[in-house]
């Protein structure tokens, strides 16, 4: 069975469509394009875990933290049950986090002013397209001498020892990388820009 012909109107409207089409799809392309080009570049500084870390003057992601480092000690990977467990927690949440990346970090204030603090929320895990936040509940769980508190500030010349709680789902990953969670190779991104400072925990 022939399929029924397009007139010529309707060929010259294709045609129109067409090429509309086609410059809409060029200028969007150089106008992302011009965007990135003005963009300042990033550079990113990779740590270890034990190095620390100098804020200086990089923001993490809505201010600088000048005066403070970090530095990471250890991390842990727990499945939820095993991190209730450890704390001897109460299981009363309703959407939990299927595990949590504990990040245990030494906080200084080397020369900060004693009215500046850090908020921890501003850490967060990164790897290729996969982004974890601190869990709040769980951080609470992890360290109740903040009484469920996220923003701290230390006098000068102070540290302080905290477990930042990443939570993490199995949706955000393939079954073979949940599976080898601990050799993925997240990064604790400490600082975005200028210059993105972030920690290795592999």
């Amino acid at each position: 069975m022939r399929g029924k012909k397009l007139n010529k109107s309707h060929v010259v409207k294709l045609i129109v469509f067409a090429v509309i089409f086609a410059l809409w799809g060029s200028v969007y392309v150089y106008r992302v394009k011009k965007v990135n080009e003005m963009l300042p570049k990033t550079e990113t500084i990779s740590y270890k875990v034990g190095d620390t870390i100098d804020f200086g003057e990089d923001i993490m992601i809505n201010y600088p933290m000048t005066g403070y480092s970090i530095r990471v000690n250890d991390s842990n990977l727990l499945t939820y049950e095993a991190f209730i467990k450890k704390y001897n927690a109460k299981d009363e949440y309703t959407f939990v986090p299927d595990k949590i990346y504990e990040v245990n970090v030494t906080l200084n204030n080397e020369d900060a002013e004693d009215d500046i603090g850090i908020s921890l929320y501003e850490f967060y895990l990164q790897k290729n397209g996969a982004l974890s936040s601190v869990d709040t509940n769980m951080l609470s769980i992890a360290n109740p001498e903040l009484d469920g508190a996220a923003d701290i500030a230390l006098v000068k010349n102070s540290s302080f020892d905290i477990t930042l709680t990443f939570g993490l789902y199995d949706y955000q990953f393939d079954k073979h990388t949940w599976e080898n969670l601990e050799d993925y190779g997240l990064n604790l991104v400490v600082t975005l820009y200028p210059t993105k400072k972030v920690v290795s925990l592999m």
